[in-house]
This record gives structure tokens, sequence and C-alpha cells, in this order.
């Protein structure tokens, strides 16, 4: 109130010059308004809370800060390493539906925003580029800063001695009729397959997403995938690294029971651990993982 009078009166002596009278009632207003805000924020994220959802809230993010102390560290197991690979086997290709965000029970939910289907494909095959800074000079790519997979670039076109091309041919089964076929990139980038005739890649690549209700019915909820590189003929296995996806504290998950969440929770997951990527693009990480084993020929 006293606010208000001393506004009125303001405008009284200053009525004379109506512009000035406009720009002090405007000014009052913003005062109010952050006035307002601030309130409405007090009362929905302040001290008019539960005392029993501030403690649900407080455990969330104990849990997920445990998570990520536990996870953010794992690194990559790798016995051994091959130069000059030219292609390699895929024994399985990531999928995944529409609906799969939303679904607490997805059993590939450990890499929730992997790319799928010949996306999946493509990544192993294409041009990893290097950042460049402000004078566009290439930067030289690390395990630790990661470039940028270019998904629709053919092998080698417009690199630099910096980029690091992607492997010649990948090998899979088909998804519909388990025969092997072989994928590559023409000069424009387009994915060519054709069937593969024997020998078949040395090496390849695979990953295993097993359903663990337990960690699904955690608080907050998450899930695993282990990405493993063998030798195809005596299944020797050169490495291998577990990935985590943990589903942000603060989004709503509710019981399995309940089937269904709403809200794409899968889609916003946080990952562990980082493998370098750039911008925190988790897109190819499988990429990222395996040409650290089987370098690609011409790196």
């Amino acid at each position: 109130m006293w606010l208000l009078r001393e506004t009125r009166k303001a405008i009284q002596e200053h009525r004379k010059y109506p512009a000035l009278a406009v720009l002090i009632f405007i000014f009052v207003l913003m005062i109010f308004s952050q006035i307002y805000r601030v309130g409405m924020h007090e009362l929905k994220y302040g001290v008019h809370i539960p005392e029993e959802e501030k403690a649900r809230i407080k455990a969330r993010i104990k849990r997920a800060s445990e998570l990520r102390a536990l996870y953010q560290n794992t690194t990559p197991t790798i016995h051994r390493t091959v130069s000059e690979v030219e292609g390699i086997y895929l024994e399985r290709i990531r999928q995944r539906s529409r609906t799969d965000w939303d679904d607490p029970l997805w059993p590939d939910a450990g890499l929730p925003d992997e790319r799928t289907g010949e996306e999946y494909i493509r990544t192993f095959l294409s041009t990893e580029y290097a950042h460049r800074d402000r004078y566009d000079k290439p930067e030289p790519i690390t395990p630790e800063r990661r470039g940028l997979v270019g998904l629709k670039l053919a092998r080698g076109v417009d690199i630099t001695p910096e980029d690091r091309p992607g492997y010649r041919y990948v090998d899979a089964p088909d998804e519909q009729t388990g025969e092997v076929m072989r994928y590559s990139l023409d000069d424009v980038g387009r994915l060519l397959k054709v069937p593969a005739t024997p020998p078949y890649p040395q090496y390849s690549v695979t990953f295993d997403s097993p359903l663990v209700l337990e960690e699904r019915a955690k608080f907050p909820p998450m899930a695993h995938t282990t990405l493993r590189v063998k030798e195809r003929q005596t299944g020797e296995v050169l490495g291998e690294v577990t990935m985590y996806a943990v589903v942000n504290e603060f989004l709503d998950t509710p019981p399995l029971e309940q089937g269904k969440w709403t809200g794409k929770q899968w889609h916003s997951a946080q990952h562990y651990p980082a493998l370098g990527e750039p911008f925190h693009i988790t897109g190819y990480k499988t990429r990222l993982f395996v040409d650290r084993i089987l370098q690609p020929a011409g790196w």
C-alpha cells in the first residue's frame, strides 16, 4: 500500500509531464510483476512444498548423483587393437519403434539415442570430421575429443589429414531373410546394399541388452547395454564396454506396474561413460568405441 500511495503522489507531482508519469507507472508495474513472479516461484518450488515431497526430491537427486559417480568414470576394456581394417561384421543391428522411449521395459534403453536400422550401419561407413576452429582450421581428433561423424557424406570425400575415414564396407545379416548383405557408400554418400560372399570380415561387433527389472525399478530408472568386439573364428574378445542410461531425476516415472510412461523419459536420459563424443551427441557411441579397437584403413 505504501508503494501505491507513493506512486500516486509521484504521478500527481509530475502531472505536468505526462511522459514522466507514464514511465513511473511502468516502473511500478515492473516491480509488482517481479514480486509476483518471486512469490509464485516460492509457492511452487520453495517453502510451501510438503515435507514428504521435499524428501522424495532429495532422495532422487542423491540417487542420481550416486549413479553418476559410479558410472561416469567407467572406461572401456581393450585387450588388443587391430589397424588397417577394411570391413567389419555386425552380428546385430539396433532397432527402435516410436513408443520405445516411453517404455520402461525397453530392452535397448542402455543406448536410447543410438541410430538404428540402416543409419546405424551408416555410422560405421561415414567419415569422422575433425572440429574446425574459428579460422576453419582442422583440430586434431583425440580419444577425449572426437569429431563429428558425417552421416550424409561418403567415405573419403573432401577430407583433410585430420579427418578419419570409416570402414570400406560392413557385412550384416538381413533383418527379414537372414542373408548376409554387404553395405558400402558410393561417391555421393548413398548407401549401397548387395549380397555378401564369403569370406566375411574377420572381426565382428555385437551388443547385449539384458532387461534387469531391478534397474528399471530404481529411483531414477536406469538401463545398460554391453558392446563387444570379437574375432569371429576364435571368439576372442578384443574389447568391451558397458554403457549406462539414467533417466533424469526430475522427470516423472510412474511405477513399472503402471505400464508406459508419457514423456519419452529414455530420450532425455544421461549416458555413461563418455567416449569423447562432441556436444553430447550420442547417436554413434558404438562407432566411437569400435574404431578404438578396429582402426579403419587409412587412419
